[in-house]
């Protein structure tokens, strides 16, 4: 697939939304009814499975066709862009630098949220052992300022993780480089501490598309995700990577 025009893929993965979201209810079917045999509450799962199914279905339709015909339009005017950066030297270090795929992102981000998860457990496990953590009634004033600290907590480890590591020298997480890739800007230079906040921040608009956002690095010229592009950065990776 990767041979083929982006505005090829687009329309690919527009017409593939359909069947995925009918293989996803079709799984969510298969396990109410052999979880729950004669159960009336999984009609109820199923219903509300459908209402959310059908927007996001919809919605990847029209955001991929869009896509697409943008991508036609423009692959009929003007040749398509490189893919890869040639970035200037760092250290006399000739770079050549190709955006990342889908699934090796996909990889790298699985990673990533394994590491944070077991970053969180062992955070909270040591506070629990010394006895910083004990959880009061959450009825009260004081279990509802545990409950505001502990989330604040869980969101701060993320940021923390992808802000730091992606405007460091390593230019990534653990996951990014395990892979071989690498966070830069459109000229293929190292981040700033304050793009990569933008970019952190900026994946919250790219969960409100149903995590459309993500799919389409696959089709993007740059392959670049929502968040990527609101931020002006792209994901690549080393020729030999």
């Amino acid at each position: 697939m990767s041979d083929r025009p982006a505005w090829v893929r687009a329309f690919l993965l527009a017409a593939c939304a359909p069947l995925a979201a009918f293989f996803v209810f079709a799984l969510l079917a298969l396990y109410t009814n052999l979880a729950y045999p004669g159960d009336p509450g999984s009609g109820y799962v199923l219903y509300y499975a459908l209402i959310l199914l059908a927007p996001m279905t919809i919605l990847s339709m029209v955001a991929f066709g869009t896509i697409g015909c943008m991508r036609f339009r423009r692959a009929r005017k003007t040749p398509a862009l490189p893919d890869q950066i040639d970035a200037a030297p760092i250290q006399g270090e000739r770079r050549s630098l190709r955006f990342a795929g889908f699934w090796r992102r996909l990889m790298a981000g699985v990673i990533d949220g394994l590491a944070i998860l077991l970053v969180s457990f062992c955070f909270f496990y040591l506070l629990s052992r010394i006895g910083f953590i004990n959880a009061p009634d959450t009825s009260n004033a004081e279990g509802l300022l545990f409950d505001t600290l502990i989330s604040v907590a869980s969101a701060m480890l993320p940021w923390v993780y992808f802000t730091f590591f992606e405007s460091s020298a390593l230019q990534g997480t653990f996951g990014k480089r395990l892979f071989g890739l690498i966070v830069t800007d459109l000229r293929g230079a190292p981040i700033s501490w304050a793009r990569a906040n933008a970019r952190f921040w900026a994946k919250g608009l790219t969960l409100m598309t149903f995590l459309v956002g993500f799919f389409i690095c696959s089709v993007t010229l740059r392959k670049q995700a929502l968040h990527d592009a609101v931020s002006g950065c792209v994901v690549c990776r080393r020729r030999n990577a």
